[in-house]
């Protein structure tokens, strides 16, 4: 949530275990009264919110048809449960994804012919400096003739290691899971393996990372002086950009808490529903 807000300081953001509450928060009080939609993160086997548009985010590099259920995969239900979805992204493509991988994978999908189907991959800003507010920012060429660490906490680094490997020749990748939180015999870790680096050297983070290493003690002065974040953007590919704003766009406006649809089509709605007509619109979406 951190890092949600920082990237975009004009979003409100409720922390909330109980998603009906955070709702509420989110809909009650003059300082939130222009809220049209709420983005309901990491809720799509949520059951207490009924979101009017399910999107599914499926990893390339970890398609959902070839997994299977926890212990055995990574699914946290059956496969057909992909088909409450109304829109499924597929996230961190190839910039060079073949035509016939897209028809291989859009087959494999199975999809019905009421979810659209997208597919994303990532671009990189240029590399920003995370404790050292003094350093620069540089471009990733700058990366060609450094020895580069590359610092990931995320479930899936592997198109950000490829992506960074032509551009990085001197690239050493350090792992860890998603979600991890840094203990000191990690920062330990992190401080050895760029001591043992050697010169010229950066150490190079994902936002999501650099919003826990931020706070992490421990880090040493040449970490911290060398720590720069890549901040990533996601790219439509086959032209689907101008589509997928569109339906976004197109159910919000019908949607809205102003709209005479909306109004009408809820009036019998009881008071405290989620879903009355003066509640702004949900939308759910998660990474599988």
């Amino acid at each position: 949530p951190y890092q949600m807000k920082t990237k975009f300081p004009d979003i409100t953001v409720a922390v909330d275990k109980k998603r009906t509450r955070g709702i509420d928060k989110l809909t009650s009080g003059d300082y939130v009264k222009d809220i049209d939609v709420i983005f309901l993160d990491d809720a799509f086997q949520h059951r207490y919110v009924k979101p009017g548009i399910n999107i599914l985010l499926v990893d390339y590099h970890r398609l959902i048809i070839y997994d299977q259920l926890l212990p055995a995969g990574r699914l946290r239900e059956p496969l057909n449960g992909k088909d409450r979805a109304d829109i499924v992204i597929v996230t961190k493509c190839p910039k060079d994804l073949k035509p016939m991988e897209y028809r291989v994978i859009t087959k494999a999908m199975n999809l019905y012919p009421y979810q659209n189907l997208y597919f994303t991959t990532l671009e990189y800003d240029q590399l920003r400096p995370v404790c050292n507010k003094n350093g620069g920012f540089h471009s990733l060429e700058d990366l060609s003739d450094q020895h580069v660490l590359l610092l990931t906490g995320i479930a899936s680094p592997e198109q950000l290691e490829h992506d960074l490997s032509p551009i990085a020749p001197h690239l050493t990748p350090l792992t860890f899971s998603d979600h991890h939180q840094f203990k000191s015999k990690d920062i330990q870790l992190i401080n050895d393996r760029f001591a043992a680096l050697p010169s010229p050297k950066v150490i190079v983070t994902t936002e999501k990372d650099a919003a826990r290493l931020l706070t992490a003690e421990g880090l040493s002065d040449e970490v911290r002086a060398n720590l720069y974040v890549l901040p990533v953007r996601i790219a439509f590919m086959q032209d689907q950009q101008e589509s997928f704003n569109l339906q976004i766009i197109g159910y919000v406006r019908k949607n809205s808490r102003n709209s005479i649809l909306a109004k009408g089509k809820d009036d019998n709605k009881p008071e405290n529903s989620n879903h009355s007509g003066d509640r702004p619109r949900t939308i759910s979406f998660r990474n599988n």
